[in-house]
């Protein structure tokens, strides 16, 4: 079998020895008249768009640019080691395979399994066998064509496990967390309480999502952790595959917003377990430099999941509320657990060192929290009912600890219980803190319908901003606290229902505390009016207003327009006094979310990735300018065309300076959730490395980033995207051959989340660049293996950089000044290495046979 890292070195062209996207070779079967300027630009026919999209050009230009930058890591040991374990595994599937199929069709399959692990056959030869397998039974036993794709996926998936369990067993971050609190400690003079207070300002946190991005079931992911465990056991890892095999398939249906929570629950669970190890770590590590501390929690585990409804139509207020009480169970019953008579059984446990010296005191707190747990089993209602048992908040559970705390003598018991109490302070009764997500169009339909209904302003929409501000201005700090709603009034279902869910946010704060439902993120930011239209929503249910603002307003910019005139809305609302001052009544830190999606999918990854970095620098000026701490919150996905890195100490390296001063919050989303946290090994990995990562982004880098490099960014960043929306948008016929050369229009069918993959749906399985998501648009070129997103336009803005023309020498000055850039600026290494590991995955062979699937006579050949 051809494994991953035979195909990147067979594959694997530097990013110094092509351009990337310079008009086509005669090795893409195209004539050199083909390969003009002007065919480039304004051919239409499908030879055109193929040697466009699948072309790799070693001109002059590319080859003087051999040799200057990036080598990527090679690890042949770690390599041949996995290959060995891999046979076994390909022994077991091929047995499984035979079982199934039959001795007949087994040796109707032996010209495509003999070329398995024989990395030296060409890509022909294996088209041509299994094209000559599936003539053979696609009509009689087209079973046995499915049973021969589900061994080869099986065999894959369980290598890709292996491959990052390998990696993390061989990775260096044992000694990430000593020193990251070795640096820390050394600026802070060596003071414990210096150390404790710099931390108290910062948050680590991996947020969950829902995208659909989750192909298989959670049951299946389970059993490719295990099978990668039992690599060396044959007994165990027969009974592994064969449990893979009988559960492996994509989903048999699009799962419920309820489903998706409960398959987070254990990741949360390993997440949560690691959380707590980690904060113990850093405050030995704190003590062994400085003196004995207690952090406050530090590193968190968040969702989308039950709280992201931009497109997903499927999160309502019952859903909120019921995932919120699923969470508030398992939250429970751990801190249950955590203090029950199951553990006096252990001399050392917490129960045990509390019933030694305070006798009977465990107890009372169990009987409050099982009072507590009853009462949430009941369906979320709004007010709580008081039993006088119970307790009314997460504060209630924290101050009886506290209480019992001043009780005991220090020593053991006293230091267990702290680390307890630092638990319950960043778990509470939720477990994860759900984000709420909705769309700003969303907002301005319902504020718009609530004034009309209210006779205050019936053309909400068609206001100018200014406008539109004011009215929200004088709403959100109107001296009366009367409603605009009314459940007796005509309003459009949209409203009936955003109301419900603003009044179910409302209802989980009461119950759960505040902390369980924290940010409310507006997508689609474009105007200050986006962000005030959510909070006038929120004043409706008594969480904005004259008490203040009991949710972080977060606006998400994205796309590279919103981008650039973030400054102005985000410097705008920090200029209002009101706004400054609900800030001010809490943490006084201003979150923003950038994201990664929109941009690359419209202007492409080197203008998307530069933009979002410049915004970093501004956002870092604004909120230091208006005294308040900044939060940046990246919406990264599981790829380097959505934003994300090698692992995450590459994307928090890649920050300008200060970004990660309050902390790095980021998502990750489907594949990505079990990858990183299906496993503990994993979860220890991925946690550890974003917490020592972040800690130790928090010193000062002497770095200073030089401003001629922003200005040769600026140029190549914009070549780039110009190079990249020639192709997308300005290229007749674009659309039909993605639609025609990648399997985009399948996705909608794979069931693999409860959010839909496009914004509308779809016509004979055609999709509307502008109403793709990103996800989806991503997903075809990766299956394609043409990887377009990733790295297409560069090519063209690092040739021309050095390059004044195509008869032009290179100009070496430009060359050194891009290799001085490579090795001192961390943004622009990490940069390229991504790229280069992205054209790596690149398979030519493969996106040349997809571009064959293009059927229509005008993008023909």
């Amino acid at each position: 079998m051809l494994n991953a890292a035979q195909s990147a070195q067979k594959l694997k062209v530097r990013f110094e020895e092509i351009t990337i996207d310079a008009p086509p070779t005669s090795n893409t079967g195209t004539s050199s008249a083909d390969a003009t300027p002007e065919a480039t630009r304004h051919g239409t026919v499908h030879a055109d768009l193929q040697a466009r999209v699948t072309s790799r050009s070693t001109d002059a230009a590319g080859a003087a640019l051999q040799a200057r930058f990036s080598r990527m890591p090679e690890t042949p040991g770690l390599q041949g080691t996995l290959d060995q374990k891999m046979a076994a595994t390909h022994q077991q599937f091929l047995a499984i395979f035979r079982q199934e199929v039959g001795p007949e069709v087994f040796a109707h399959a032996q010209p495509v399994l003999a070329m398995m692990n024989d990395p030296a056959v060409s890509f022909d030869a294996r088209r041509q066998a299994v094209e000559t397998y599936v003539r053979q039974f696609k009509e009689t036993r087209p079973q046995a064509i499915l049973d021969l794709v589900k061994m080869v996926d099986c065999q894959l998936l369980v290598y890709g496990v292996a491959e990052d369990r390998a990696k993390l067993a061989d990775a260096p971050h044992a000694l990430a967390i000593p020193d990251s609190v070795r640096a820390l400690a050394a600026q802070c003079n060596n003071d414990p309480e210096a150390i404790r207070r710099e931390l108290a300002d910062m948050t680590v946190t991996s947020v969950l999502t829902a995208h659909p991005t989750t192909l298989h079931e959670p049951k299946s992911v389970m059993n490719l952790h295990q099978a990668a465990r039992n690599l060396s056991d044959p007994a165990a890892l027969r009974e592994t595959c064969i449990q893979l095999w009988r559960d492996s398939g994509v989903r048999g249906q699009r799962p419920s917003v309820q489903a998706e929570a409960e398959s987070n629950v254990p990741h949360l669970r390993r997440m949560q377990r690691e959380i707590r190890r980690i904060h113990k770590k850093i405050d030995q590590n704190i003590e062994n430099h400085a003196g004995p501390v207690l952090i406050s929690p530090l590193v968190q585990a968040d969702s989308w999941i039950g709280g992201d409804r931009d497109g997903n139509f499927n999160v309502d207020a019952d859903a909120m509320k019921g995932i919120m009480g699923l969470q508030a169970e398992v939250a429970l019953q751990r801190y249950q657990d955590k203090l029950g008579s199951g553990r006096l059984g252990k001399d050392d446990s917490l129960r045990s060192l509390l019933d030694t010296h305070a006798p009977g005191e465990a107890g009372k707190i169990l009987k409050r929290l099982d009072a507590t747990r009853q009462e949430f089993s009941n369906t979320v209602a709004s007010p709580r009912k008081n039993r006088p048992l119970s307790y009314r908040s997460p504060q209630e559970l924290i101050d009886d600890l506290v209480s019992l705390r001043g009780t005991i003598p220090s020593g053991p018991a006293q230091n267990k219980l702290s680390r307890f109490i630092r638990e319950v302070q960043g778990a509470g009764f939720h477990m994860a803190a759900v984000d709420v997500r909705q769309n700003s169009a969303s907002h301005q339909a319902t504020v718009a319908d609530l004034l009309h209904g209210a006779n205050i302003v019936s053309n909400y929409a068609e206001l100018p901003e200014q406008a539109k501000q004011k009215v929200l201005w004088d709403r959100l700090t109107a001296p009366g606290d009367k409603p605009l709603y009314a459940s007796d009034k005509p309003y459009s279902s949209q409203t009936v229902k955003e109301m419900a869910i603003f009044q179910a946010i409302s209802d989980i704060h009461a119950r759960y505390g505040q902390s369980a439902m924290p940010n409310y993120i507006i997508a689609n930011t474009e105007s200050v009016s986006d962000l005030l239209e959510p909070m006038v929503l929120l004043r409706e249910v008594g969480l904005a207003g004259s008490n203040g603002l009991k949710m972080k307003i977060v606006p998400l910019i994205e796309t590279v327009p919103d981008l650039q005139n973030g400054r102005t809305i985000v410097g705008d609302l920090l200029s209002h006094p009101h706004y400054k001052a609900w800030l001010q009544q809490g943490d006084n830190t201003q979150q923003v979310m950038v994201g990664y999606s929109d941009s690359n999918r419209l202007d492409g990854p080197m203008a998307s990735n530069w933009e979002i970095h410049k915004a970093l620098h501004y956002l870092q000026e604004i909120a230091g300018g208006h005294g308040v701490k900044l939060l940046v919150f990246h919406g990264r996905g599981g790829t380097t065309a959505r934003g994300a890195g090698a692992d995450v100490r590459q994307e928090v390296a890649m920050l300008p300076g200060g970004a990660a001063a309050n902390g790095y919050r980021c998502t990750d989303q489907g594949e990505t959730i079990a990858m990183k946290f299906g496993s503990q090994e994993a979860a220890e990995h991925n946690l550890t490395n974003m917490a020592a990562a972040t800690i130790a982004a928090k010193t000062p880098d002497k770095l200073i980033e030089d401003p001629a490099y922003h200005g040769v960014m600026d140029v190549m960043s914009k070549r780039s995207a110009e190079t990249y929306r020639d192709l997308v948008f300005e290229t007749p016929a674009f659309i039909d051959y993605y639609n025609q050369a990648t399997p985009v229009g399948y996705t909608p069918h794979l069931n693999a989340g409860s959010r839909a993959s496009s914004r509308v749906n779809l016509v004979d399985q055609q999709v509307n660049l502008n109403q793709l998501r990103a996800i989806p648009w991503v997903a075809g070129w990766n299956q394609s293996r043409a990887m377009v997103p990733a790295w297409y336009g560069m090519g063209t803005a690092l040739t021309e950089h050095v390059q004044s023309g195509a008869n032009q020498a290179v100009d070496e000055t430009m060359v050194a000044q891009l290799q001085t850039m490579y090795r001192h600026w961390p943004f622009f290494t990490h940069f390229i290495d991504r790229t280069e590991g992205e054209l790596a995955k690149v398979d030519l062979g493969i996106a040349k046979q997809y571009s064959g699937l293009v059927r229509d006579t005008t993008v023909g050949w």
